[in-house]
Protein backbone atom coordinates (compact mmCIF):
# COMPACT_ATOMS: atom_id res chain seq x y z
CA UNK A 1 0.00 0.00 0.00
CA UNK A 2 2.55 2.02 0.36
CA UNK A 3 3.98 1.66 -2.68
CA UNK A 4 0.61 2.74 -4.16
CA UNK A 5 0.53 5.82 -1.98
CA UNK A 6 3.96 6.38 -3.77
CA UNK A 7 2.73 6.15 -6.86
CA UNK A 8 -0.52 8.04 -6.66
CA UNK A 9 1.82 10.93 -5.08
CA UNK A 10 4.18 10.21 -7.90
CA UNK A 11 1.39 10.80 -10.59
CA UNK A 12 -0.09 13.35 -8.53
CA UNK A 13 2.96 15.56 -8.48
CA UNK A 14 3.54 15.06 -12.07
CA UNK A 15 -0.28 16.27 -12.85
CA UNK A 16 0.72 18.81 -10.70
CA UNK A 17 4.23 20.22 -12.42
CA UNK A 18 2.24 19.83 -15.62
CA UNK A 19 -0.43 22.04 -14.75
CA UNK A 20 2.01 24.45 -13.06
CA UNK A 21 4.28 24.50 -16.66
CA UNK A 22 1.00 25.36 -19.03
CA UNK A 23 -0.42 27.75 -16.09
CA UNK A 24 3.23 29.27 -16.25
CA UNK A 25 3.26 29.11 -20.34
CA UNK A 26 -0.48 30.58 -20.32
CA UNK A 27 0.58 33.66 -17.88
CA UNK A 28 3.55 34.28 -20.57
CA UNK A 29 1.72 34.46 -23.25
CA UNK A 30 -0.90 36.74 -21.57
CA UNK A 31 1.96 38.55 -20.39
CA UNK A 32 3.23 38.72 -24.19
CA UNK A 33 -0.20 39.71 -25.41
CA UNK A 34 -0.82 42.43 -22.98
CA UNK A 35 2.44 43.69 -23.61
CA UNK A 36 1.97 43.69 -27.36
CA UNK A 37 -1.61 45.73 -26.50
CA UNK A 38 0.22 48.13 -24.39
CA UNK A 39 2.18 48.80 -27.02
CA UNK A 40 -0.65 49.03 -30.03
CA UNK A 41 -2.12 51.58 -27.59
CA UNK A 42 0.94 53.35 -27.11
CA UNK A 43 1.58 54.04 -30.55
CA UNK A 44 -2.34 54.71 -30.91
CA UNK A 45 -1.37 57.31 -28.66
CA UNK A 46 1.31 59.24 -30.38
CA UNK A 47 -0.75 59.31 -33.44
CA UNK A 48 -3.85 60.53 -32.15
CA UNK A 49 -1.23 63.44 -30.28
CA UNK A 50 0.12 63.80 -33.85
CA UNK A 51 -3.72 64.30 -35.77
CA UNK A 52 -4.37 66.58 -32.71
CA UNK A 53 -1.19 68.62 -33.37
CA UNK A 54 -1.42 68.80 -37.12
CA UNK A 55 -5.56 70.19 -36.47
CA UNK A 56 -4.60 72.96 -34.60
CA UNK A 57 -1.84 73.96 -36.81
CA UNK A 58 -4.46 73.61 -39.40
CA UNK A 59 -7.10 75.81 -37.27
CA UNK A 60 -4.33 78.49 -36.71
CA UNK A 61 -3.57 78.67 -40.29
CA UNK A 62 -7.35 78.71 -41.02
CA UNK A 63 -7.88 81.43 -38.75
CA UNK A 64 -4.66 83.42 -40.15
CA UNK A 65 -6.52 82.96 -43.64
CA UNK A 66 -10.01 84.27 -43.09
CA UNK A 67 -8.56 87.32 -41.26
CA UNK A 68 -6.44 87.74 -44.01
CA UNK A 69 -9.71 87.49 -46.45
CA UNK A 70 -11.67 89.71 -43.76
CA UNK A 71 -9.15 92.29 -44.31
CA UNK A 72 -8.79 92.12 -48.04
CA UNK A 73 -12.53 92.26 -47.91
CA UNK A 74 -12.68 95.16 -45.98
CA UNK A 75 -10.03 97.03 -47.83
CA UNK A 76 -11.99 96.06 -51.45
CA UNK A 77 -15.25 97.17 -49.28
CA UNK A 78 -13.43 100.53 -48.30
CA UNK A 79 -12.23 101.19 -51.87
CA UNK A 80 -15.62 100.63 -53.71
CA UNK A 81 -16.94 103.24 -51.23
CA UNK A 82 -13.93 105.39 -51.57
CA UNK A 83 -14.69 105.52 -56.03
CA UNK A 84 -18.83 105.50 -55.44
CA UNK A 85 -17.95 109.08 -53.33
CA UNK A 86 -15.58 109.78 -56.02
CA UNK A 87 -17.63 109.51 -58.96
CA UNK A 88 -20.70 110.93 -57.74
CA UNK A 89 -18.25 113.99 -57.48
CA UNK A 90 -16.72 113.77 -61.49
CA UNK A 91 -18.60 116.63 -63.49
CA UNK A 92 -20.49 115.23 -65.70
CA UNK A 93 -21.62 112.09 -64.15
CA UNK A 94 -24.97 111.56 -62.19
CA UNK A 95 -25.54 108.95 -59.72
CA UNK A 96 -28.91 107.33 -59.24
CA UNK A 97 -30.84 104.70 -58.53
CA UNK A 98 -33.73 102.67 -59.64
CA UNK A 99 -35.88 99.63 -60.88
CA UNK A 100 -35.56 98.40 -64.59
CA UNK A 101 -39.10 98.28 -65.79
CA UNK A 102 -38.44 97.56 -69.24
CA UNK A 103 -35.50 96.89 -71.73
CA UNK A 104 -35.82 97.71 -75.16
CA UNK A 105 -33.47 96.73 -77.45
CA UNK A 106 -35.25 97.16 -81.02
CA UNK A 107 -33.64 99.47 -83.40
CA UNK A 108 -30.94 101.36 -83.08
CA UNK A 109 -30.58 102.78 -79.82
CA UNK A 110 -31.09 100.59 -76.56
CA UNK A 111 -33.94 102.61 -73.99
CA UNK A 112 -34.80 101.31 -70.26
CA UNK A 113 -37.73 102.47 -68.73
CA UNK A 114 -36.76 102.95 -65.44
CA UNK A 115 -38.47 103.55 -62.06
CA UNK A 116 -36.03 105.92 -60.00
CA UNK A 117 -35.96 105.60 -56.44
CA UNK A 118 -33.67 106.33 -53.62
CA UNK A 119 -32.35 103.62 -50.75
CA UNK A 120 -32.22 105.87 -47.97
CA UNK A 121 -31.29 104.60 -43.77
CA UNK A 122 -34.27 104.33 -41.68
CA UNK A 123 -33.57 102.84 -38.24
CA UNK A 124 -37.18 101.97 -37.69
CA UNK A 125 -37.75 99.85 -40.72
CA UNK A 126 -37.73 96.18 -40.41
CA UNK A 127 -34.20 96.31 -42.90
CA UNK A 128 -32.81 99.40 -41.30
CA UNK A 129 -33.89 101.67 -44.52
CA UNK A 130 -36.62 102.12 -46.84
CA UNK A 131 -37.06 102.67 -50.92
CA UNK A 132 -38.50 106.14 -52.09
CA UNK A 133 -39.90 105.83 -55.21
CA UNK A 134 -39.48 108.91 -57.38
CA UNK A 135 -40.60 109.45 -61.13
CA UNK A 136 -40.31 107.09 -63.93
CA UNK A 137 -38.72 107.85 -67.34
CA UNK A 138 -37.47 106.33 -70.50
CA UNK A 139 -33.66 106.79 -71.05
CA UNK A 140 -31.12 106.06 -73.52
CA UNK A 141 -27.98 103.69 -72.91
CA UNK A 142 -24.93 104.38 -74.54
CA UNK A 143 -24.04 101.12 -76.81
CA UNK A 144 -20.86 100.47 -74.87
CA UNK A 145 -22.67 100.59 -71.23
CA UNK A 146 -21.76 98.13 -68.10
CA UNK A 147 -23.92 95.64 -66.92
CA UNK A 148 -23.62 93.98 -63.63
CA UNK A 149 -25.78 91.92 -61.28
CA UNK A 150 -26.13 89.68 -58.07
CA UNK A 151 -25.56 86.35 -58.70
CA UNK A 152 -25.95 85.46 -54.84
CA UNK A 153 -23.38 87.90 -53.12
CA UNK A 154 -20.93 88.79 -55.90
CA UNK A 155 -22.16 91.27 -58.70
CA UNK A 156 -21.68 89.22 -62.52
CA UNK A 157 -21.00 91.15 -65.31
CA UNK A 158 -23.77 90.50 -68.25
CA UNK A 159 -22.15 90.93 -71.37
CA UNK A 160 -25.06 91.99 -74.01
CA UNK A 161 -28.04 94.48 -73.62
CA UNK A 162 -30.38 91.34 -74.45
CA UNK A 163 -29.06 89.09 -72.09
CA UNK A 164 -29.31 92.23 -69.66
CA UNK A 165 -32.94 92.33 -70.39
CA UNK A 166 -33.49 88.57 -69.42
CA UNK A 167 -31.88 89.32 -66.18
CA UNK A 168 -33.75 92.48 -65.37
CA UNK A 169 -37.19 90.73 -66.11
CA UNK A 170 -36.54 87.84 -63.73
CA UNK A 171 -37.77 90.05 -60.56
CA UNK A 172 -37.75 93.67 -59.68
CA UNK A 173 -33.50 94.31 -59.44
CA UNK A 174 -32.63 97.75 -57.60
CA UNK A 175 -29.51 99.28 -59.94
CA UNK A 176 -27.00 102.37 -59.17
CA UNK A 177 -27.56 103.58 -62.65
CA UNK A 178 -24.46 105.85 -63.89
CA UNK A 179 -25.72 108.37 -66.23
CA UNK A 180 -23.51 110.62 -68.83
CA UNK A 181 -24.60 112.90 -70.89
CA UNK A 182 -28.45 111.84 -70.62
CA UNK A 183 -27.18 108.16 -71.39
CA UNK A 184 -26.55 105.18 -69.09
CA UNK A 185 -23.37 103.65 -68.76
CA UNK A 186 -23.22 101.27 -66.54
CA UNK A 187 -26.19 99.59 -64.55
CA UNK A 188 -24.84 97.98 -61.42
CA UNK A 189 -27.07 95.72 -59.02
CA UNK A 190 -27.83 96.98 -55.57
CA UNK A 191 -28.36 94.47 -52.72
CA UNK A 192 -31.24 94.80 -51.06
CA UNK A 193 -31.44 92.05 -47.59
Amino acid sequence: MKKLRVIYAGILLVLLVGCTKEEGAEQTATTKVNGDLEEQLSQLNEQLIESENKIKELYVMLESRARDENEAYNELHNKIYIMENLLSRVPGINSRQGFVKDVNTGGATITLEVKFAEKKEDNEAPNGFVIEEQETKIVTVDLDANYFILKGDKLQTIPTADEFKEAANEYDRFFNIYIVENKIVMLTEQYLP
